[in-house]
């Protein structure tokens, strides 16, 4: 897999969880093909409860991402990205959904 390598960048700062719904998360990830699903999609990088290990992981591992690119193992579709999940965020839109199934099915 082409993320070999990327996820040990982060080691000197803790990670926390990408699923802990108890605490804000900056989540980091990566748009790349998944051969074991053929298919592209978000892989997750890393995840931390502050902002600036965040950007300091997308900074990595864009430079880390250039190289593959450089190297010819990486296609321009691939990127890195951040998204932020507040706390609750996981249980709020579980809860959206099972509303929306009981008003659908009414």
């Amino acid at each position: 897999m082409p993320l070999v390598g990327l996820s040990q960048q982060t080691g000197r700062v803790p990670e926390v969880d990408p699923g802990d719904d108890s605490i804000k998360r900056y989540i980091v990830r990566l748009y790349t093909y998944d051969p074991a699903r053929h298919e592209r999609r978000h892989v997750v990088v890393a995840a931390f409860d502050n902002e600036a290990e965040g950007l300091r992981c997308v900074g990595e591992t864009h430079q880390a991402l250039l190289e593959r690119r450089a190297a010819g193992l990486a296609d321009d579709r691939e990127h890195v990205t951040m998204v932020v999940e507040d706390q609750g965020y996981a249980q709020r839109n579980r809860e959206r959904r099972i509303q929306e199934k009981r008003t659908r099915w009414r």
